[in-house]
């Protein structure tokens, strides 16, 4: 499961909001045991530039059990729609609009760090005149 996506990642497959979906094994009493009641994201996916990802939390709907597999339900239907989309290109309009963002992100990153410099020459500036003027005085006496 995952707790926080990324950023740029969107849940592709939701439990409800009240659902005990994992199970964490206690070895001490050999017993699984049910994790608190929450909304649980099983599957997400995201765009990268030209590529595309689908991360699945849980494995079981590439198994064969006929009560959670790939035979279960829609999860055919599911995983063929999550390939054909997989290896649709990318729009190029799309493409661009990554790149053109990636290049913004590049210049406000530019802009923060000639902030961050200009503050640096500014104190370093004023912390020279201040020495300066303490070896003047010291100097003088």
């Amino acid at each position: 499961m995952f707790p926080l996506l990324n950023k740029g990642a969107k849940p592709l497959l939701q439990t409800d909001q009240n659902n005990f979906w994992s199970e964490i094994f206690n070895s001490s009493s050999e017993e699984w045991i049910k994790d608190k009641e929450q909304q649980h994201t099983i599957a997400a996916y995201s765009e990268f530039g030209q590529g595309k990802v689908v991360a699945f939390g849980d494995i079981d709907i590439f198994c064969s059990d006929d009560n959670i597999g790939i035979n279960t339900l829609d999860n055919q239907k599911f995983l063929h729609n999550i390939f054909t989309w997989l290896t649709d290109p990318v729009k190029r309009s799309d493409v661009m609009s990554f790149i053109l963002d990636q290049i913004g992100q590049v210049q406000n990153s530019v802009k923060e760090i000639h902030k961050t410099m200009n503050n640096v020459i500014e104190t370093m500036s004023i912390l020279e005149k201040r020495l300066r003027h303490l070896e003047e005085n010291q100097n003088s006496h």
